[in-house]
């Protein structure tokens, strides 16, 4: 999912009981200020009072005590300014909209300002996409965003419970002013798809352009009946840290993105993606380049991946993909320094399912542009049903420079017949410009039935230089096809 000049993000839930803490001075108890929270009045002014009051005395905490509180965005929305604190007492401190709200763009902005030292805590948002029958979620003037701020240095989102999220996103920390220092922990995002008149809109719960992120210890929870597209979008950075966070039942775990063309550029993303599981994805995640932009310093480790049958994507699997598409479709970019090392990727969900698989791998590397310097290292792949690794694109712009493959497990890849010819295999390197690309010490295990099967297909160009399947092993020996150019080096390896 791609927006240009305006980003959204964050949508954030989980929650614990904590006693308010006062902000920078004072409290601002937002019942003071008129609000009942018996989930019936609109207590859209009230809040507004309290916020008001508080940007008047330069800072404090707007407190929610426990309660139900309806707004109204469209009456707002509610304008964030410096020093403020959104806090209430866990999940019992709902902000919901209230019943045929009707439409709305977010429900929290920020005042023209640069924002310093805001923080939300300990709430509850519910959109209440059940109730609000008058709603019509579109991208550019109704996107149900609940939290969306563009020019910020240090913002933090803690235990906050966005449940239901139905909106395009959650929150948006995204701008061309280089925000930077934004945290979203301890949160939970349940996203229930909402009425609009494009039943299919895209959405990600939180969207991010910024420097210096930390998401961590969040739950991303959907169904597939709700057709949840995307968990987290980040563009830019630098530094973004992605760690311990679930992500159930959305189509696509995560997109990686360089900074957005058109914003400034950033010369490295350095993206750290640790520690996380996305379960039953059909994408886990999707890296994007926009040329001439190149996305630079990625590393992906030790996560754990599993697939299954999705509403939009449902005969394709894909772990760690380099998003194919030209300058024509605002793609093109090259990719630099990717690092995937100790992860897991299991396809064995989608044996119990009804597929006829069009494509599959752990990794897709095809992009229409250049891979440099990317290394694979250490990772599980169990039972992808067309192939486990995917290289080169037969495509001028494809290319492939200083790729390696080593110490990987690929065992049962290519168990579903209904696959294309070609594509059932445990590594495919295609007709396509490889140079210093090197396969090797991997185990390739063979899937129950071999028929049409093969543990390697490597038909590199003429144009390849250095092209190495060296030391790998096949267990057990023999059973599999394999269809190797002699441009290959295999010393080492039994078939």
């Amino acid at each position: 999912m791609k927006f240009a000049a305006v980003a959204f993000a964050a949508f954030v839930s989980s929650c614990t009981t904590t006693a308010p803490i006062p902000g920078i001075e004072r409290m601002f108890d937002v019942r003071d200020y008129g609000a009942k929270g018996d989930g019936r009045t609109d207590d859209t002014q009230a809040v507004a009072r309290a916020l008001s009051a508080a940007l008047a005395h330069g800072g404090g905490t707007v407190f929610f005590p426990k309660g139900t509180y309806d707004v109204v965005p469209a009456e707002g929305p509610f304008f964030v300014g410096s020093n403020v604190t959104f806090a209430g007492v866990g999940r019992a401190s709902a902000i919901r909209v209230a019943d045929d709200a009707g439409r709305y763009n977010l429900i929290f902005g920020q005042h023209p300002n640069r924002l310093h030292g805001v923080i939300f805590r300990d709430l509850r948002f519910d959109q209440n996409p059940s109730g609000n029958r008058t709603a019509n979620i579109n991208p550019q003037t109704d996107a149900e965003n609940v939290i969306q701020l563009y020019s910020f240095e240090g913002v933090a989102i803690r235990n906050v419970a966005f449940d239901p999220e139905p909106g395009i996103q959650a929150i948006v920390a995204a701008g061309p002013s280089r925000p930077s220092n934004l945290t979203i922990e301890n949160c939970s995002f349940n996203f229930v798809r909402g009425r609009s008149s494009d039943p299919y809109y895209d959405a990600s719960s939180v969207y991010t352009e910024a420097g210096y992120v930390t998401i961590e210890n969040n739950r991303f929870e959907s169904t597939n009946a709700q057709n949840a597209i995307t968990a987290i979008e980040l563009h830019g950075g630098p530094h973004a840290t992605v760690e311990n966070n679930v992500v159930h039942e959305f189509e696509i775990g995560m997109n990686l993105e360089e900074s957005t063309n058109g914003y400034p550029e950033v010369p490295a993303s350095h993206f750290a993606i640790a520690n996380n599981r996305f379960e039953d994805a059909a994408i886990g995640i999707d890296l994007w380049s926009n040329a001439p932009r190149v996305l630079r310093d990625v590393t992906i480790e030790s996560n754990r991946f599993s697939f299954s049958q999705h509403r939009l994507y449902h005969n394709l699997w894909i772990g760690i993909e380099f998003q194919p598409g030209g300058r024509q479709q605002g793609l093109g970019g090259d990719f630099d320094g990717v690092a995937v090392d100790k992860n897991v990727f299991d396809f064995s969900l989608l044996r119990r399912q009804r597929i006829a698989t069009t494509f599959s791998a752990a990794f897709d590397l095809a992009p229409d542009a250049a891979v440099e310097h990317f290394f694979a290292r250490h990772n599980r792949v169990l039972s992808p049903p067309a192939s486990g690794i995917n290289l080169g694109k037969v495509s001028f712009a494809n290319r492939s420079d200083d790729a390696l493959f080593q110490h990987n497990v690929i065992d049962g890849a290519g168990w579903d017949p209904h696959a294309p010819a070609g594509e059932r295999a445990a590594v495919v390197l295609r007709d396509a410009t490889m140079n210093e690309v090197h396969v090797d010490a991997n185990a390739v295990g063979a899937p129950g039935k071999t028929a049409g099967v093969f543990s390697f297909i490597a038909v590199p160009n003429a144009a390849s230089r250095d092209v190495t399947l060296r030391y790998d092993v096949v267990r057990p020996p023999g059973v599999l096809g394999h269809r190797v150019s002699r441009r290959v080096d295999t010393t080492g390896t039994t078939f």
